[in-house]
């Protein structure tokens, strides 16, 4: 959605591997909006999403909201006794309205201890998250701070107030701050003294109450070392550091695998056996990557299951079964094994792949040899269907 509204087509790929062309369509807005962030997360709309490319984007969230409501997870997993000593200090520190750092792998969950941080402060702004690796240099100070109408080559008429602004009485969370340009670091610097937002060509200055977040994967001591990083930034962002450690360390890590598995489907459980298996895996890519096979592993299962499935049942019938199998029994260890190495390798969507073109082609003879009828049963689109029979 971030690439989507800033216009142009984007090509995307389904789960069955077919590549689509979509466009964001603009309507007018007629409530309160939110926006996608550059990292792809959720924050507070300046004014020109409000009137501009927001409804869809509005959907999606409304739509994530729906499946955490009626997910029985928490918003925040801290069994491990560190994420718990964590959140205590990050609870503390936001009463204090103190700068924040937070410190760990990618996808150890930075950003949610940031959210829950601030849901802990009671502020009722707006959460907004920018990563700071996103943003092209020539346009992030104007982002941030905002600017007038017409201050540089492409500015919008109207101006924008700027992500600052948007979080004002709320948290702002800056992802990936390494990656935060120099003579940025300096202005951050200022504003974190004063509080006084300047937007880029203009006079005057506003002051907003913000609660800021810092986080990070890389080693900031060393970037200060090699003067990547402004010393005197450091020292400031610094006042309060906390560490995440990566999924393969934490204690809670079978309760991780079920916290995950209950946002993806939250009525589907996983045997104790899976778990086991899942706990010997590395885990790089730490929560992001968890997700990602539990993932893989659902749909293998379900492209499984639909393979099996006799052909001269009514699609009523099978889509009923094929529901009530995801849904009813819990996901095993062959699940995970068909899509996980455990020598620490990719995982691969090789028979994934096969088992969804086989899928195409057994329901291609059942309806006739008819593409529409086929794209229409399995709810894809023909393209798709035409690629899968002449693989």
């Amino acid at each position: 959605l971030a690439r989507l509204h800033l216009g142009g087509d984007v090509r995307l790929r389904d789960a069955l591997g077919s590549v689509l062309v979509a466009r964001l369509v603009g309507r007018p807005a007629t409530a309160p909006q939110v926006r996608q962030g550059l990292n792809g997360h959720t924050s507070a709309a300046p004014p020109r999403l409000q009137r501009r490319q927001v409804d869809s984007m509005q959907a999606a969230a409304a739509g994530d909201a729906a499946s955490a409501a009626v997910s029985n997870a928490p918003a925040f997993l801290a069994g491990d006794p560190t994420v718990a000593q964590a959140c205590r200090l990050v609870e503390a520190a936001v009463q204090m309205q103190v700068t924040i750092l937070l410190q760990g792998e990618t996808g150890t969950g930075k950003e949610l201890l940031a959210r829950h941080a601030h849901r802990s402060s009671g502020r009722r702004g707006d959460f907004v998250a920018i990563n700071c690796a996103a943003m092209p240099g020539d346009l992030f100070e104007a982002e941030l701070f905002g600017h007038v109408g017409g201050a540089f080559t492409g500015a919008r008429r109207e101006g924008s107030p700027g992500l600052l602004v948007a979080a004002d009485g709320g948290t702002l969370l800056l992802d990936e701050i390494r990656d935060l340009p120099l003579h940025l670091q300096a202005a951050l610097l200022r504003f974190l003294d004063d509080q006084l937002v300047r937007p880029v060509g203009g006079q005057t200055s506003r002051r907003v109450d913000v609660q800021l977040l810092a986080a990070t994967h890389a080693d900031l001591e060393e970037a200060v070392r090699t003067r990547a990083f402004r010393e005197d930034l450091w020292h400031r962002l610094s006042t309060v550091r906390v560490t995440l450690p990566p999924l393969r360390n934490r204690r809670d890590l079978p309760e991780a695998v079920r916290w995950v598995l209950g946002h993806i489907e939250h009525r589907l459980e996983i045997t104790d056996s899976a778990v086991a298996y899942l706990a010997r895996h590395p885990w790089p890519g730490n929560f992001r990557e968890l997700r990602a096979v539990l993932t893989r592993a659902l749909l293998h299962r379900a492209a499984q299951h639909q393979i099996h499935q006799d052909q001269q049942e009514h699609q009523d019938h099978l889509n009923q079964r094929d529901q009530r199998v995801q849904r009813d029994q819990p996901l095993t260890r062959a699940d995970i094994e068909a899509v996980l190495h455990t020598d620490g390798q990719r995982f691969s969507a090789s028979r994934l792949q096969r088992g969804a073109a086989e899928l195409v082609r057994l329901e291609f003879e059942r309806s006739g040899r008819s593409v529409s009828q086929t794209a229409r049963t399995l709810g894809v689109s023909r393209t798709t269907v035409y690629r899968h029979l002449r693989s």
